[in-house]
């Protein structure tokens, strides 16, 4: 019996809405056609169809590349370092494939941070791995996503979204120091901690950041609240949690806690030390 939890999960904010108001309807699997309609498995039928899309995936394929014999590709599987580089071209690195990744997420961050990595590698500024090590990378990789996923040519280029970006990232030099920005700029870093990994993260730091990046992630939430307001404005809400003052609370609270334990086992240390 096929475990779905083996499969790739269709991630959509509009699907869970559709669904709710039924303009979207969930049905088994096609038994048959009729002349202007089709019968389910459950034998529930839907005349008068208009379109059936077979929405059954792709099989890609690199033929403009030296005739396909640069990349081979067999069954959906393809060796390249972060579903990135050919291995056979490590000395130079002239030649990426951008986008070639089923995330558990956006694509469009991803193939701009692969962008970015593949310009910076071409220009000489970030240094890959040399073919062996490639080769060692890609089959951990393979082995990670075969032990996660069913087999089929549908799960051969899965990737989690925040860990390939994290990935990237530290190839890049573009992970911002969390841990530095908690003394430096706490409410960034707590908005680093507690909010999604958006492409602004990795332009806080590396090769090419950019100024607006801080402001773009402090403003994520009211973006993202504002997208679904009817009027396209966001309303602070009265009951909206103030993260950083909690934060704050807590570590100055710690803090204290912290001297006082420490003068408590010394004022300790001292009574039995020279009472003895």
């Amino acid at each position: 019996m096929l475990d779905f939890s083996f499969a790739h999960p269709t991630c959509n904010d509009e699907l869970a809405n559709r669904l709710a108001n039924k303009t979207v309807k969930i049905k088994p699997n096609i038994k048959e056609f009729t002349e202007s309609g089709i019968i389910f498995e459950d034998e529930t039928e839907v005349q008068k169809v208009d379109s059936v899309i077979f929405a059954t995936g792709y099989k890609f394929s690199f033929p403009l590349i030296e005739h396909g014999n640069l990349i081979p590709v067999e069954d959906n599987q393809v060796s390249l370092y972060l579903n990135m580089f050919a291995p056979e071209l490590s000395d130079h690195n002239s030649l990426a494939i951008l986008g070639l990744v089923q995330p558990w997420g956006s694509i469009m961050p991803i193939s701009e941070i692969q962008a970015r990595l593949f310009f910076d590698s071409l220009t000489g500024n970030t240094k890959l791995p040399k073919k062996h090590e490639m080769l060692k990378l890609i089959e951990f990789e393979l082995i990670r996503v075969q032990s996660r996923y069913v087999k089929s040519p549908r799960h051969t280029i899965q990737v989690d979204y925040g860990v390939y970006m994290e990935e990237i990232g530290e190839v890049l030099g573009c992970v911002p120091n969390v841990f530095k920005l908690m003394f430096t700029d706490p409410v960034l870093a707590w908005s680093l901690w507690t909010g999604p990994a958006t492409a602004y993260t990795y332009r806080l730091a590396g090769p090419f950041p950019w100024d607006g990046a801080r402001k773009a992630i402090l403003e994520t939430k009211d973006r993202i609240f504002a997208g679904m307001a009817p009027d396209g404005k966001y309303i602070k809400r009265k009951n909206d949690v103030n993260y950083f003052k909690v934060l704050s609370v807590i570590l100055l609270i710690a803090i204290f806690a912290g001297i006082f334990t420490n003068k408590l086992q010394y004022a300790n240390f001292t009574n039995n030390f020279f009472g003895n």
